[in-house]
């Protein structure tokens, strides 16, 4: 499934498209070589079907997160666009001030929209490709080709209760190791220190230690709102939806079941 991480309305101002920022092509690949496995003359009818429910499970994690990540990051940039310009430019250098930087020249203040546009992006493009490695890593520990012919529902049901709290365990981790804030930092620390020395605004010893301190607690701007929204959001949608996601893995393994025993 291709991603549809995209904020097509706010594509110019930001000078970034977050569409297709994914890794596609190795996608594809491991694709093809789960679906060679799986085709194979050697495999069995219940390698098939498990792989049949992999493919479900994976489907369903990656519409729900690309979802929930899409419309996270259209109420942020959407809210920033359509603020008045000096409300914008309080804001983000309020931001900028709570990362560090003691003063900020219109240069710095009209890129940092990009940047934070390009952070974002990047920040969703690694959680969503997060997912399969999740999924594998825990697929054999959680797995059982039983549950194929489970008939009772509680089974299946603590297989998708446990594969759904390492999911969401890990995919939060992988918001929080992206570190988006002190990203964002770092490229703004990179603007001041590509001016030449008479234009900067900062002594050398401002600037190695606003690049260097980590963004404390006290940075309670839109930025680290959007990153606990983000958390927030997943693990809500990722618990919402469970009994859905529930009746529809139930009923994917009822249908395989029927399916490969009329054959």
């Amino acid at each position: 499934m291709k991603p549809a991480i995209t904020i097509s309305v706010l594509a110019c101002w930001f000078c970034v498209v977050l569409v297709n920022g994914l890794p596609v092509q190795q996608r594809q690949q491991q694709q093809q070589q789960q679906q060679q496995v799986y085709s194979s003359p050697n495999a069995g009818t219940t390698e098939i079907q498990a792989y049949s429910v992999y493919s479900s499970i994976l489907e369903y994690y990656e519409a729900l997160v690309d979802a929930t990540l899409s419309i996270q990051s259209e109420e942020l940039l959407i809210t920033l666009i359509h603020l008045p310009k000096e409300s914008r430019n309080r804001i983000l250098t309020s931001q900028a001030e709570s990362m560090g930087f003691k003063t900020i020249s219109d240069k710095q203040l009209n890129k940092m929209p990009s940047l934070i546009g390009k952070h974002i992006q990047a920040m969703n493009a690694n959680v969503y490709a997060s997912l399969e490695p999740i999924v594998n890593s825990y697929w054999s520990t959680l797995w059982d080709n039983k549950l194929l012919y489970a008939s009772n529902q509680e089974e299946i049901l603590s297989f998708l209760s446990s594969l759904n709290r390492v999911v969401a365990k890990k995919l939060i981790d992988q918001v929080d190791n992206y570190h988006l804030l002190e990203k964002i930092k770092q490229d703004m620390v990179s603007l001041y220190q590509e001016k030449p020395w008479v234009g900067w605004f900062f002594s050398t010893k401002t600037i190695v230690l606003s690049f260097g301190d980590d963004v404390t607690d006290q940075d309670s701007e839109f930025l680290r709102q959007h990153v606990a929204d983000t958390r927030t959001s997943l693990l809500m949608e990722l618990h919402i939806q469970f009994m859905d996601f529930f009746t529809r893995i139930q009923t994917d393994i009822a249908e395989n079941f029927v399916i490969y025993n009329e054959d």
